[in-house]
């Protein structure tokens, strides 16, 4: 779920196609229907933690990327998603497009 239209913006500057989900229960259902290359999720969510997101949406999709984004202040906090790749707010679109890159499969 990408919050702001700036972020929504620099996603789709980036050549990639977003669907968002309304919450957290949407999203795993959608991920239940429909394959996805990553999965961007906020680390505050209402009712479950981005972390607690990622580690379902993970053990519903194996091998599933997922881009945590979280508050310059919360990046350090969250020691319980070492495993996820993060990205502190507000970030640049060199930042994210770097990212992206790594997360995201190369398509020919």
């Amino acid at each position: 779920h990408v919050r702001s239209r700036r972020q929504r913006q620099m996603c789709i500057e980036t050549g990639h196609e977003l669907i968002n989900a309304a919450d957290p229960q949407a999203a795993l259902e959608l991920l239940g229907r429909e394959a996805f290359d990553l999965l961007i999720v906020d680390a505050s969510l209402p009712g479950i933690s981005g972390v607690q997101l990622a580690e379902a949406a993970q053990a519903q999709r194996p091998g599933l990327s997922v881009l945590l984004v979280a508050a310059a202040t919360e990046v350090g906090q969250l020691a319980s998603a070492a495993s996820l790749r993060r990205i502190a707010k507000p970030f640049s679109m060199r930042e994210l497009s770097e990212i992206l890159g790594d997360l995201l499969p190369v398509r020919c």
